[in-house]
């Protein structure tokens, strides 16, 4: 079992996700707790370089991605950023 520890961005970005989509973030976040990862299908997870290098983003939906970074030595895991392409990168898929 994983720990979420939500960053304080993440808590502000979440904030501004409607609660109709809310179910399906739980559903996300229970997986993750479990597992530590999602799967590659349907949630398109895969690592990232730049400025989240050693993080992984996933998405919940097509404009919906979550990104985190796993600390494996304890079991916890991050939530780092959670939005569209354009709120998290500043740019258009």
């Amino acid at each position: 079992m994983y720990k979420l520890e939500p960053t304080t961005q993440f808590k502000k970005d979440f904030k501004s996700i409607p609660e109709d989509k809310h179910a399906e973030i739980e559903n996300v976040f229970e997986i993750l707790s479990e597992t530590g990862t999602l799967p590659v299908a349907p949630y398109r997870t895969h690592k990232l370089i730049g400025n989240y290098k050693n993080h992984y983003e996933a998405h919940i939906e097509s404009d919906m991605l979550l990104i985190w970074f796993k600390v494996s030595d304890d079991n916890v895991i991050s939530l780092t950023r959670i939005g569209s392409h354009a709120k998290l990168f500043g740019k258009k898929k």
